[in-house]
């Protein structure tokens, strides 16, 4: 199935996914105009092959990355 996680911001849903795709974790980010403005989106995208170790490693992986981007620009 594809799981989508709202973020809502399209600069901040391409910047999470540019990290992840750097830290190995494909995640997609969909956004305008593909949906509306102020609905953008990670879409992952789950199969059977997946553990349940990795699909954790996957989440802890999102949540530290949009933390971190949170707090980097909380900081500018």
């Amino acid at each position: 199935p594809i799981i989508p996680i709202m973020v809502g911001e399209a600069s901040v849903a391409m910047e999470i996914a540019t990290q992840l795709a750097d830290k190995g974790l494909l995640v997609s980010a969909i956004r305008p105009p593909t949906v509306p403005k102020g609905e953008s989106r990670l879409r992952i995208t789950v199969t059977a092959a997946h553990t349940e170790e990795q699909l954790k490693q996957a989440a802890g992986l999102i949540i530290k990355t949009w933390q971190e981007l949170g707090r980097k620009k909380a900081s500018e």
